[in-house]
């Protein structure tokens, strides 16, 4: 053969592979496709094994990984092929069922088990209805928590200290399967919370420790809670500020808090004190704009935490200055007759590829980005 029709015969193959990524089917209209492309049709599509004679095991392997219900297309398949399939779809048992159903119990425990995980449909798990009992108490806690809908397949052959030992360990793992239990212990109740608080809405008449725990997990868990006390209220917007504007006559001590996670907040506070305005400069800068006769302190802790908070402060002192353009070095774009050093701050500040551009430039692209600073050192001279 020619090196010409070895050049062709290449660039045909190349031109058939890129040809199979795109559509998986079009190996049907390829005479005598070489194992790549097979291998290439099954990784895009799962389900173009089913055009594949006599596939081998690595491509039924690649096909179930891509799609587990093309065990379907599989001419007894072996074990392991068995287990990807499932473990890509738990729908896939049912395919398999045929090669169980003289012996239910023979399907293999690692097999149930992963399609037991992902098997949602009620066909899947009929095919797995003799294989429950087999599983071990932390394969069923592994099990429901991904797939609650085997509970019911389940629940009838749990003794007492069984539901316990799982019922503990699924709401471990995710609180909100406490509402999938029916009655609980209280240990179980607490545990939910810990996980997660908004589990709190499933749980009748819960206990204050209850309701304590579920907002110290989840602060948004305060709404659902009838009548709560200083302390939940407290203790939710430790965990998420956000629920402070559904608190009714915050304490002093509630609006502290909020402003020192948030110190926007302050925008929201009637007549604040010298406390608040201190904690909320310093964890929101640009809040300065709101203060009346911010003091010397407040200004410098604003630009301390946010630089281009510079832009809002009358007759900036030098330290303030040059504090704001350590925090920003675009800061120097608000000072008049920014000293030497406070150009070369800006330039150790920025200069190294770190653009700290600040909230009023709108386009974050790299390019801009590299070109604004660069004309700003320019600038800055």
């Amino acid at each position: 053969m020619s090196l010409n029709c070895k050049q062709e015969n290449i660039s045909i193959k190349n031109e058939e592979l890129e040809a199979i990524r795109k559509n998986a089917k079009v190996i049907i209209e390829i005479k005598n496709p070489t194992e790549e492309m097979k291998l290439e049709a099954v990784k895009s599509n799962g389900n173009a094994i089913e055009f594949i004679k006599n596939p081998t095991e690595e491509i039924q392997l690649e096909a179930v990984k891509n799609s587990g219900c093309s065990i379907y297309y599989i001419k007894k398949p072996n074990e392991e092929v068995q287990l990807e399939a499932v473990k890509n779809d738990g729908y896939a048992i049912v395919y398999l069922e045929k090669y169980y159903q003289e012996d239910e119990n023979y399907i293999p425990v690692e097999i149930a088990f992963e399609a037991a995980k992902s098997a949602y449909d009620e066909g899947a798990l009929r095919v797995l209805d003799g294989c429950y009992e087999k599983f071990s108490n932390e394969m069923l806690i592994e099990i429901i928590v991904k797939n609650s809908f085997v509970l019911d397949w389940t629940l009838g052959f749990w003794d007492e200290e069984k539901r316990d030992e799982i019922t503990l360990g699924c709401v471990k793992r995710n609180g909100r399967l406490v509402d999938s239990f029916g009655e609980v212990s209280e240990e179980v109740k607490l545990e939910a919370l810990k996980n997660d608080g908004s589990a709190i809405k499933f749980i009748k008449n819960p206990t204050e420790e209850m309701k304590l725990e579920a907002v110290k997990n989840n602060g948004y868990s305060l709404k659902a809670i009838e009548n709560p006390t200083e302390e939940m209220k407290l203790e939710a917007i430790k965990n998420d500020v956000r629920v402070y504007k559904y608190i009714y006559n915050p304490t002093e001590e509630m609006k502290l808090e909020a402003i020192k996670k948030d110190g926007s907040i302050l925008c929201s506070i009637k007549n604040p004190t010298l406390e608040m305005q201190n904690k909320a400069v310093k964890s929101c800068g640009q809040i300065i704009v709101f203060i009346d006769n911010p003091t010397e302190e407040m200004k410098l802790d604003a630009v301390r935490n946010d630089g281009i908070a510079i832009r809002y402060i009358n007759n900036p002192t030098k330290e303030m200055q040059l504090e704001a353009i350590k925090n920003n070095g675009w800061a120097i774009e608000f000072i008049l007759n920014p000293t030497d050093e406070m150009k070369k701050e800006a330039i150790k500040s920025n200069g190294e590829g770190e653009y700290n551009i600040p909230s009023w430039v709108t386009d974050f692209k790299e390019d801009y980005k590299q070109k604004a600073w660069e004309n700003l050192v320019k600038k800055i001279g």
